[in-house]
């Protein structure tokens, strides 16, 4: 009964490989879609090339699998409309939200990823507990749209088309207040040197996916089995070279720091004029 039993699961195991292997081999490509325009997630370069973090793992998805990617940056919202109706075989990544699910059957996550209130520093009057009678940029089709009309229903939303656009209206001035994901929105005002222009309250983490349409939930075995694929270092080594680190500071860190270095001073001084006495005191004797 063992044996048999033994026998039944290995039969199982070796039709699932031939499986997996066939679905992969009868992919002769996929079409990866995403943003033209959310660096480092995935845009184009000065040369139209694109790059990213997503570019990157999709490429070293192709060279696991041997099957050729092929992408496709847009608007966002093009890129989620493509994926859906089946213009292009996969998104390169983003948010869950219960709309998208939908139409978008999701894998497993990449990383995760932060995002957030960016407040002009001009209003200096602004409390995070009160966003009334504040216009807030967000980008169309985008998480963060979908966040602030669930949580923050009260307040007027501007729409934008791209990142680039939602940005620079910001540093403009035609929006003083603005949702975006921290890396992206980071990398276009480090660009534009207004990195320091705005102040930052993170609201949400939330994991990356790449997803399917519903139509096509097939495609998904193949994309899993290459995922699985790639060894964790690989991965670790993308997401490392393009995520900027988050840090945000409280207000007290910087007095606090002051405040323990004044007291190392002082510290320090006592011992050195403990030193001092002792050595007089050799002396005399």
């Amino acid at each position: 009964m063992i044996i048999h039993s033994k026998i039944t699961f290995l039969i199982i195991a070796t039709l699932f490989f031939i499986t997996q292997n066939t679905l992969l081999a009868s992919a002769a490509q996929l079409t990866i879609s995403h943003s033209a325009s959310m660096p480092p997630l995935s845009f184009l370069d000065d040369n139209g090339n694109p790059q990213g973090i997503i570019i990157d793992i999709w490429q070293l998805w192709s060279e696991e699998t041997g099957i050729d990617v092929v992408f496709k940056l847009s608007n966002w919202d093009q890129a989620l409309t493509s994926v859906a109706n089946g213009d292009t075989d996969v998104h390169g990544g983003l948010f869950y939200t219960k709309e998208r699910a939908d139409k978008l059957h999701y894998s497993d996550k990449f990383f995760n990823f932060s995002g957030g209130l960016f407040v002009s520093k001009k209003l200096t009057d602004f409390k995070i507990d009160n966003l009334d009678n504040l216009n807030c940029g967000v980008i169309k089709e985008d998480f963060s749209k979908k966040f602030m009309e669930d949580n923050f229903p009260y307040v007027s939303l501007v729409i934008y088309d791209s990142c680039n656009k939602l940005i620079e209206a910001a540093t403009q001035d035609r929006v003083q207040t603005f949702i975006a994901d921290f890396p992206v929105a980071m990398h276009h005002l480090n660009k534009l040197g207004a990195e320091n222009n705005f102040s930052y309250y993170k609201l949400f983490t939330k994991p990356i996916r790449p997803a399917v349409s519903k139509k096509h939930i097939d495609k998904l075995k193949p994309i899993v089995a290459g995922m699985n694929s790639i060894p964790k270092i690989k991965m670790e080594r993308i997401i490392h070279k393009w995520l900027t680190l988050e840090k945000t500071s409280p207000g007290w860190t910087i007095p606090a720091t002051v405040i323990l270095l004044g007291i190392a001073f002082i510290l320090i001084l006592l011992f050195h004029k403990t030193d001092i006495l002792r050595v007089l005191r050799s002396k005399k004797n």
